[in-house]
Formats: structure tokens, sequence, C-alpha cells
């Protein structure tokens, strides 16, 4: 939050990207002046996603994020795939990097249980 709002101070035209760790940082990055606040959330096991691929999971459509990263678990090493394909599977452990507004995580979090 610090560096938001010190960049922000510095220079009031720059576009920043944010990443929160935890749900009520959202809005503390927003009100600090981010632009964008990217947010990892955990696909769980039983989750409705698990197994489907991007495209499958509509997401964007369902929420209005954009998925920048799934973050996978493999031999207990986590990598990112950046700028996924359409066809990247979804599997339980995985966690997405999304960008979008507070209220547009809530819904992936709701989506992701339902």
């Amino acid at each position: 939050m610090f560096v938001c709002l010190s960049a922000k101070d510095l220079n009031p035209d720059l576009t920043i990207v944010a990443r929160a760790l935890k749900d009520e940082t959202v809005d503390k990055l927003y009100r600090a002046g981010a632009d964008h606040v990217v947010s990892p959330n955990v696909s769980a096991p039983d989750s409705r996603l698990a197994g489907l691929t991007l495209l499958d999971a509509r997401i964007p459509q369902q929420t209005g994020l954009l998925v920048n990263a799934p973050r996978k678990l493999q031999d207990e090493k986590h990598r990112f795939v950046f700028n996924p394909a359409a066809d990247t599977r979804l599997e339980p452990g995985d966690e997405l990097i999304v960008m979008g507004k507070p209220e547009q995580i809530a819904q992936l979090r709701d989506y992701v249980k339902a």
C-alpha cells in the first residue's frame, strides 16, 4: 500500500497494478491508488472448475475477470503459466492470478463453489 501511495504521489498518471494476498487488502489497495488489483484465488478439490479447461470454465464471461496466470502445483513446486491458452486445464490446488474489481473476485469465489 505504501508503494501505491508513493507512486501515485510521484506520478498521478501512473497506472498501478498491485497484488493482493488477502481479500481485505483488495479494497485498501484501490483506495491507496492502484488502478488494477491482482488477487490469487485457490481452486478447491470440490470446485466446479476442477478438471475444466479455461475455455470451458468461462471465468471472463461469468465474472468479467481476466485470468492472467494459473499457478500450477507440480511435484510440490508451484509454477506459473503466464498468458494461458484456452486449453489450460484447471486442477485441484491451482491458484488463479486474476485481474479485476473486488466484486468480480467475490463473484469468482461464488462461481467456483457453485
